[in-house]
């Protein structure tokens, strides 16, 4: 699908620049030709006030009001009052037959016009009425038919490179374009396969449950309540997931309005941390504190503690038997960071810049005893993005694994 969008985009956009440059190229012909006729004449004019070369006005290189000498060949004729060639001008510069003369004048008597164009002869003429008889001026338009064509030719030219350039950078500008489409599709697409496989295996535990339910109909519930617990646990792990999966379904879809608060975010943290003193205590986990009072973020009161809560119980999880915990909350730079700590494993390098994807587990085997679908560091990342501020993670042997948040 992808790869027909983008090829579908390529295709639109070569066309338009097809048309842009065909607009351009008719432009620049339809201009030359008016440049080429306006030479053309001018040397008419000048034929018809000069019937000698040696009569007409040379060009003055360097000057401001230059005049055009005789570059156009031109011929001149000159008729009675009964239409009759009297005398031919400029035979010593062009050579033109009396046939072709006589059947110039001829088409110019027909045409009826003070100047016109004979395509028969290729020639632009131009009449000027004297008190005995006619004067036309002809002017040859072989050089403009020969330079029309010059340029029609150097123009295709240069319309093939150009269609060829657009066509290189419209590839490599698509492609560099489309990687964040294919990125996000890819994760769309994963997203979903994930999401499927996680919610197939409560929902394949809850049918096994309810089958042997059904194989033992006579049994009292009492005998059978470990297969009723089973499926509770199960669907409520699955009401978790889709709450999960909602909340960030939500969060791409564009932020939600609603309606924040001045939070003591210091009070908030503590408030957490005495609600996981006593896991840590069943782990056997250190708890360290550095919490600065009376900090304040504008916020959603429940998102904040959902926050805190991922992070704690992430940290609870992975930071091994006997390890500790260490939670700080400061203003540094004129920033609010909260920092959350744990000894244990550290995490892998390659693995570090996916810990915030979906889905995205460090070690399946650890993640599934402990429960985990692989959302919490997500979730944690969208309401830290929804709040204004920006999580990351650094791990190492000596330090431990430290999720940053910044806002």
């Amino acid at each position: 699908m992808i790869s027909k969008l983008w090829h579908k985009f390529v295709l639109v956009n070569m066309v338009l620049v097809f048309l842009v440059l065909i607009a351009a190229l008719s432009a620049v012909s339809l201009a030359y030709n008016n440049v080429l006729k306006a030479e053309t004449q001018q040397a008419l004019s000048q034929a018809i006030l000069h019937s000698s070369s040696a009569q007409w006005p040379k060009t003055q290189i360097g000057a401001e009001n230059q005049q055009i000498s005789r570059q156009v060949p031109t011929f001149t004729t000159l008729l009675d009052r009964t239409g009759q060639v009297v005398k031919i001008f400029g035979r010593d510069e062009v050579s033109v037959s009396d046939a072709v003369v006589a059947q110039a004048v001829q088409l110019v008597a027909e045409e009826q016009n003070d100047q016109g164009l004979l395509p028969e002869l290729s020639l632009r003429y131009l009449c000027k009425q004297l008190p005995d008889g006619w004067k036309i001026a002809f002017a040859d338009t072989s050089h403009e038919s020969e330079a029309m064509r010059n340029l029609i030719l150097i123009l295709c030219g240069m319309g093939i490179l150009l269609l060829v350039a657009f066509f290189l950078i419209s590839l490599l500008l698509f492609r560099k374009a489309f990687q964040p489409v294919e990125q996000v599709w890819a994760q769309q697409r994963r997203f979903v396969a994930d999401a499927s496989h996680e919610l197939k295996t409560p929902l394949t535990v809850i049918l096994a449950n309810l089958g042997v339910l059904l194989d033992h109909p006579d049994d009292p519930i009492r005998t059978q309540r470990q297969w009723v617990d089973n499926s509770r646990e199960e669907a409520e792990r699955m009401k978790g997931l889709l709450e999960d999966l909602l909340f960030l379904a939500q969060s791409d879809a564009g932020p939600a309005p609603v309606e924040t608060e001045r939070i003591n975010f210091s009070d908030l943290c503590l408030s957490s941390l005495l609600s996981f003193e006593a896991v840590a205590f069943e782990h056997g986990l250190r708890l360290r504190t550095d919490i600065q009072p009376d900090l304040y973020l504008q916020g959603v009161d429940s998102q904040l503690r959902q926050l805190l809560a991922i992070l704690l119980d992430n940290a609870v999880k992975y930071a091994g038997q006997g390890g500790w915990i260490g939670v700080s909350l400061l203003r540094q730079e004129g920033r609010i960071v909260l920092s959350v700590a744990n000894s244990g494993d550290p995490i892998p390098k390659k693995d570090l810049p996916h810990i915030f994807d979906r889905f995205y587990r460090v070690d399946e085997a650890r993640a599934s005893e402990s429960g985990g679908y692989g959302l919490g560091l997500s979730i944690a990342q969208r309401i830290a993005e929804t709040h204004g501020g920006r999580i990351s993670a650094e791990s190492g042997r000596e330090q431990g694994t430290i999720f940053h948040v910044r806002f």
